[in-house]
């Protein structure tokens, strides 16, 4: 304890020598998580209906079999078009911030934040289609109140629903065999960000996410290189087994754009707001599977319109209420080569 306490103590000594302050959890964020991004850490309960495509996704073979390469199987087959539109969304998150160091015009902490989430069916019988859960661990910096800077490792997982998983081998027993597309994905993420208090009409941020090493290889998703199976690692495995991931380009990177800007309105203790938002998936026409033949022309769009409303509390705490627009990718990171356009009504809290 005392190895603790005597650096803490230094350190408020030297604060008060050289004009800045020090807090060891302030427990609030610089940056504002991107209200209308489906992944976005806060919690949240809303219900979206889904105007086209639909949420089927693959599983692959886990054995290439006498030379012949895996194949890749639809995962749903329980969805029916027209009845199963309806869906239930559920996320819980949270986050805190720690050793801040403020300079008067310029503050920096560390920052940890996380979420996890469940969609199910709205209609049919509540099954759950999957969950996903994501966390940040980083650093983030506020310049004169206004820019703010962030920087970071974030880590995303997904997870087929046992329900789904379930419904599928009893129509098929061949699907015994196959092994499911897991996505897991590990960026260096950096964003930037402006917010005024003293101006709040206009809030906006950009993000750019960019996958460690070798950990965008593999078709079946952002699997991190230092996983191990049977002993080997992804690059043994991939030829030996699955050997469907032909070679990318050099300019293949699975990067990831993300912008957004927010217009609110505040009046007593509300906020009305629009929020226009997009992403730009670099990994968008191969989805990490299957033979990409060319260099080029990866990229993917998605894009939300947001309209909402939301009331203050006392402390700063919020509750929303959010139409959402959405064109673009299926909420749950497993079915992330789907694309669907949707509507949402989504009750949030922050």
């Amino acid at each position: 304890m005392k190895r603790i306490a005597l650096p803490l103590l230094l350190l408020t000594m030297s604060a008060s020598l050289f004009a800045f302050s020090f807090s060891l959890a302030p427990n609030t964020s610089f940056f504002e998580p991107l209200n209308s991004d489906q992944f976005s850490p806060k919690t949240h309960l809303g219900a979206f209906y889904l105007l086209d495509s639909d949420p089927k996704g693959n599983i692959i073979r886990f054995d290439k079999l006498n030379g012949t390469p895996g194949e890749y199987f639809p995962l749903i087959n329980t969805y029916k078009e027209g009845k199963d539109d309806a869906f239930l969304l559920l996320q819980a998150a949270g986050g805190f911030s720690a050793l801040k160091f403020d300079f008067g015009k310029v503050q920096l902490q560390a920052h940890i934040e996380a979420y996890i989430r469940g969609v199910f069916y709205l209609l049919h019988g509540n099954d759950v289609m999957g969950f996903d859960g994501s966390y940040f661990i980083g650093m983030e910096s506020k310049i004169i109140d206004s820019l703010i800077l962030r920087g970071g490792i974030r880590h995303y997982s997904g997870h087929v629903g046992d329900e789904v998983l379930f419904a599928v081998i009893q129509s098929n027993p061949d699907y015994i065999d196959a092994e499911i597309s897991e996505y897991v994905r590990d960026t260096f993420e950096f964003s930037v960000g402006y917010s005024n208090k003293d101006f709040p009409y206009v809030e906006g941020a950009i993000s750019f996410m960019i996958p460690q090493k070798n950990s965008y290889l593999l078709p079946f998703a952002h699997r991190p290189d230092n996983i191990t199976s049977g002993g080997k690692t992804n690059a043994e495995r991939d030829p030996e087994s699955y050997a469907v991931r032909g070679d990318y380009g050099p300019s293949y990177k699975a990067i990831i754009l993300a912008g957004e800007l927010t217009l609110s309105y505040p009046f007593g203790m509300n906020n009305a707001f629009l929020i226009l938002s997009g992403k730009l998936h670099q990994d968008g026409v191969t989805k990490h599977t299957l033979d990409p033949s060319d260099d080029g022309g990866f990229w993917e769009y998605e894009y939300d319109v947001t309209l909402g409303l939301e009331r203050f509390n006392m402390n700063g705490r919020s509750i929303a209420v959010e139409l959402i627009w959405h064109d673009g990718r299926f909420p749950l990171l497993n079915y992330y080569w789907k694309r669907t356009k949707s509507v949402s009504l989504v009750f949030s809290v922050n």
